[in-house]
């Protein structure tokens, strides 16, 4: 019976923790009886800190192609460390469940193969691949390092956990389809829309947006490594036959300067004012819709099963 589970999270928590990752593994899981522990990386915090069942470790991040070295070093010792100090305590992982980040897959796979005990893999962003489509050199080589890590630890992990089912598609050459499992991590597009009729007719009067208007919707970081600037190319060959087209940016990046290089592109291809940039969506806000459909369990009990696994 599968009961521990030693979770690598890649993100700053600091900037950005959503629901569909936290609240599994700090709420559902340790209700189903599991125990879980939690490493991550987060602002303002000591080298290393533990909270409870969360270690939390401060990240750095090189600036120049020249910190590449440090910057893997110093976060391997962290990494190292942080899951160190749970098995010191006596905390032995069933499962260690490492997120998109090449160091985290890396020390999974070595510490569940000295403990003998399952490695999963879950990737909820073609990181590598954004970094090789990069303009920048520096971008470019971390991308195919990224990539090359990635793929090797994905071959010899147990499971691998993916955000669609297009995405599956995308690893099928590579992966069994008995290995690849998909937790839904992007928007439903399965959902009939007039079932948000009122809503969305809501939404269109606070953003200004005429009923007669289609909408393009983006949603997904908006961080410059994306090229989002083929969509605004994009939009603006269409609205030469629809005019009455806007376009609607839902995300955010964790640089600021990313947006703001956006909206200048916007203004220099003469479509600023048919797009518009939505701020970052507090979560809160599902509260709304949730007054419209009941929301169904983040996680179903064949990921509750151990055999799942």
């Amino acid at each position: 019976m599968i009961g521990n589970l030693l979770v690598l999270y890649h993100e700053n928590i600091s900037v950005r923790f959503p629901s569909h990752y936290r609240l599994p593994f700090y709420k559902y899981l340790p209700e189903w009886g599991y125990k879980v522990r939690f490493l991550c990386f987060r602002n303002q915090s000591q080298i290393f800190e533990k909270n409870g069942s969360t270690v939390f470790l401060r990240r750095s991040k090189s600036k120049h192609i020249l910190g590449i070295p440090l910057e893997y070093l110093s976060t391997l010792y962290r990494v190292r460390t942080g899951i160190e100090l749970f098995i010191n305590q006596g905390f032995k992982p069933d499962v260690f469940i490492s997120f998109n980040h090449p160091i985290l897959n890396k020390l999974g796979e070595k510490f569940s193969m000295k403990s003998r005990s399952k490695h999963v893999i879950h990737i909820g962003h073609l990181m590598a691949e954004s970094k090789i489509r990069s303009n920048s050199a520096f971008e470019k080589i971390k991308g195919y390092a990224s990539l090359y890590a990635r793929n090797k630890r994905m071959i010899k992990a147990h499971q691998v956990w993916l955000m669609s089912e297009e995405m599956k598609k995308y690893f099928s050459s590579m992966l069994s389809v008995n290995k690849m499992k998909v937790w839904p991590s992007a928007v439903a597009a399965d959902i009939d829309p007039k079932k948000y009729y009122s809503q969305a007719s809501f939404s269109r009067q606070k953003l200004g947006i005429d009923e007669q208007d289609q909408i393009i919707v983006y949603i997904g970081t908006l961080s410059k490594q994306r090229g989002l600037d083929i969509v605004l190319n994009a939009f603006k060959i269409l609205l030469k036959n629809r005019p009455k087209t806007k376009l609607l940016f839902l995300g955010y990046s964790l640089d600021s300067f990313d947006l703001s290089l956006l909206k200048k592109y916007a203004e220099t291809i003469g479509v600023k004012k048919q797009v518009i940039f939505h701020r970052p969506v507090d979560e809160n806000y599902d509260a709304i819709l949730l007054l419209i459909d009941k929301p169904k369990p983040l996680l179903s009990k064949s990921w509750r099963d151990s055999s799942a696994l």
